[in-house]
């Protein structure tokens, strides 16, 4: 199963009802000068489309937007170094947990970053892009989320606060998508739970546990 480090958040998330991704992000940087359009920028000038958010981000993008500091990305083995030398040489605070895993402070903005492995790469092959301001940003594919999201609770690296953010972001996924349940998305779930290392039998228990519950 895919194991995400365990990553501390700085600051505190909150929800804004009615309030779109892009509004949000507005919204905070008028309020704290937070460079997200910024950092996003500079992601996607060192690397490309071979990265993709997860995490709060994601969540608030396919449900209700939660405002934060912190952007959790994953990236496409033999990108990471590069960003994280690219960012040290912008003038960003580098804290890093491991080869594979870092939090960057960029101004006010925390990003995490996880390098993932060749055999998980099919995560960024299905992306979905969208805009932040006049700059690309590309999400996790909800069905993919999802599965990361069951993958991430179920793994004995996360906190119980992370455990109960990851189910109550879980609980939110599926309120906003009455269509979760059907035959195509059970499969595409099963799929990316076993190609994150579940089998068969443990992938179907899994999802009949947190989503056809």
């Amino acid at each position: 199963m895919l194991k995400v480090k365990n990553l501390t958040h700085e600051y505190a998330d909150f929800i804004i009802d009615g309030m779109s991704p892009s509004e949000m992000v507005d919204m905070l940087m008028e309020v704290n000068g937070a460079s997200y359009k910024s950092a996003i920028g500079i992601v996607n000038d060192t690397i490309g489309d071979n990265y993709v958010v997860i995490g709060a981000w994601a969540v608030s993008y396919y449900t209700t937007p939660r405002a934060t500091a912190d952007i959790d990305l994953m990236i496409r083995k033999g990108y990471y170094e590069k960003l994280i030398d690219r960012f040290r040489t912008s003038g960003a605070v580098i804290n890093e947990y491991s080869s594979t895993a870092a939090q960057v402070i960029y101004g006010k903005v925390n990003l995490h970053l996880l390098e993932i492995m060749p055999e998980q790469h099919f995560l960024l092959d299905n992306k979905v892009a969208d805009k932040l301001g006049d700059e690309k940003i590309y999400y996790l594919e909800k069905n993919n989320l999802i599965a990361v999201k069951i993958s991430s609770i179920m793994s004995p690296d996360r906190s119980a606060i992370q455990t109960k953010q990851d189910e109550l972001d879980m609980m939110k996924l599926m309120e906003k998508d009455t269509d979760i349940k059907s035959k195509h998305n059970i499969d595409r779930i099963k799929e990316t739970l076993m190609k994150l290392g579940a089998s068969s039998d443990y992938a179907e228990k899994l999802i009949g546990e947190f989503i056809l519950k």
